[in-house]
């Protein structure tokens, strides 16, 4: 999908996280201060939370200046 979308122009990238400890909060801070927006597909959700990548990511994010918008979705 990203091959797809970077083929007709889109400026969108793919992160994969391999391991979540330690989190990688310095990278994702840093890619945060250049996107507009940031997608997390979770594949385990707690009702009434929301998945544990989207926490980690938006926990880690939380201080950045003009931090961008962070969207969950569930697989």
């Amino acid at each position: 999908a990203v091959d797809e979308l970077r083929a007709d122009g889109k400026r969108v990238g793919l992160v994969k996280i391999r391991s979540f400890m330690p989190f990688p909060s310095e990278d994702f801070q840093k890619i945060a201060e250049n996107v507009g927006a940031i997608g997390v597909i979770d594949r385990s959700v707690c009702p009434g939370k929301g998945g544990p990548s989207f926490n980690m990511l938006r926990s880690s994010i939380f201080d950045v200046e003009n931090r961008p918008k962070t969207l969950q979705f569930h697989a």
